[in-house]
C-alpha cells in the first residue's frame, strides 16, 4: 500500500482498503488456519477484525506511513486478534486432583504450540480404539487432518460448525474419562 492509498482512505475512499481486502483475504484464511488451529469462520472474523483495525488506525492518524509493507502489518494485527481468540479459548480438562493434563489452545509461541499439539495427537491416537467408530473419526478430522469445523460437520452430517464443536467436546471429555479410568487401573496393578 502507497503513501497516496493511506491518503485516500484518510480522506474517505475505500478502494484501497477493498483492494487489500479482496487481495489478502484467502491467503490469511489459510495462513489462520494452519498455524493457529481456528476453524474457517474464526479466521474470516479475525481478518474482518484485522481489517477493520487497519481501516481505524489509518482514518485516526495512529497509521501515518508504514515502516513495513502492508501485509506484514496486517497479519501482526491478524496475530495479535488471533492470540486473543485463543485465550479466549482456553480450556482445562482435570482428571484427579494430583493430575491436571491441560488441553489449551493458549499459544504464546508456536514452539510451545506444537509441542501441545504433538502430545494430543499422541494421546488421541493412543487411546482412539478405545471410542466409537463415528466419535474416532471426529477427532481424526480434528486432531489429524486438521479439517475446519464446518468441513467436519459437512462430513458427519451435522447441522452446522457449532454442532460439530459440541460433539467433538463431548467425544473430548468422554476421552478423557477413559484415559483417567486407564491411568486410574495402571495405579492400582
Amino acid at each position: 500500500m502507497e503513501a497516496e492509498d493511506l491518503e485516500k482512505i484518510r480522506a474517505g475512499n475505500h478502494s484501497p482498503i477493498l483492494s487489500c481486502y479482496n487481495k489478502y483475504r484467502n491467503e490469511f484464511l489459510r495462513w489462520a488456519v494452519r498455524n493457529f488451529s481456528c476453524s474457517e469462520e474464526e479466521a474470516k472474523d479475525v481478518f474482518q477484525e484485522a481489517m477493520i483495525g487497519l481501516f481505524q488506525n489509518i482514518r485516526s492518524g495512529k497509521v501515518v506511513s508504514l515502516t513495513s509493507n502492508f501485509k506484514t502489518y496486517l497479519w501482526a494485527i491478524g496475530k495479535n486478534h488471533l492470540l486473543n481468540l485463543i485465550k479466549k479459548n482456553k480450556r482445562l480438562v482435570t482428571f484427579s486432583s494430583s493430575m491436571d493434563i491441560k488441553l489449551s489452545d493458549q499459544i504464546h509461541d508456536e514452539m510451545a504450540k506444537k509441542e501441545e499439539d504433538q502430545h494430543n495427537h499422541e494421546m488421541v491416537r493412543k487411546y482412539l480404539s478405545l471410542l466409537g467408530e463415528n466419535e474416532q473419526q471426529i477427532l481424526r478430522f480434528y486432531y489429524i487432518e486438521k479439517l475446519p469445523m464446518s468441513v467436519i460437520a459437512e462430513k458427519m452430517g451435522y447441522k452446522n460448525a457449532d454442532v460439530a464443536k459440541k460433539k467433538k467436546y463431548e467425544v473430548m471429555k468422554k476421552l478423557a474419562r477413559l484415559i483417567a479410568n486407564k491411568i486410574r487401573m495402571l495405579v492400582l496393578f
